[in-house]
């Protein structure tokens, strides 16, 4: 058990309509899907998903809870919508979020200069959803 998070594609980034085919968009997080299974082979083929990332298991999550808890309030993005529990498929980051993680990013970057590799490695990884979740107009959503 652990921490995925995953941004889905704007439905311009898909290679048809995923509306013309026959597919439903979960409002929360941007996905595509279809009620019956039948997902048509251009979209099959080139997934739905834009980035997914493993953020880490269990015990990481709660290890990096702890090494961000000192350098951050409990009521920052990254404390109280990813690291507060190693497990919460189904929560969302905003699209209205993005630019307060991105600035929660950048300062613990600027308070941590050495810090461990597993949180420098989840701030790179944080850094790439922010990314997507950007360029698709869709939240970061764990999975």
């Amino acid at each position: 058990m652990g921490l995925d998070a995953v941004v889905f594609k704007h439905r311009s980034k898909l290679p048809v309509d995923p509306e013309q085919v026959g597919l439903r968009m979960e409002e929360s997080t941007g996905e595509w899907y279809s009620e019956t299974g039948n997902v048509p082979e251009p979209i099959r083929a080139a997934g739905v998903e834009a980035l997914h990332k493993r953020l880490g298991n269990v015990s990481m999550i709660a290890a990096l809870g702890r090494e961000v808890g000192l350098l951050l309030p409990g009521s920052s993005v990254l404390l109280s919508k990813v690291l507060y529990e190693g497990g919460h498929a189904g929560d969302v980051i905003s699209t209205d979020q993005i630019a307060a993680l991105r600035q929660e990013i950048a300062r613990l970057r600027e308070q941590a200069p050495t810090p461990s590799l597993e949180l420098a490695t989840l701030l790179n990884e944080l850094e790439a959803l922010a990314s997507a979740a950007e360029e698709n107009h869709n939240p970061i959503a764990f999975v």
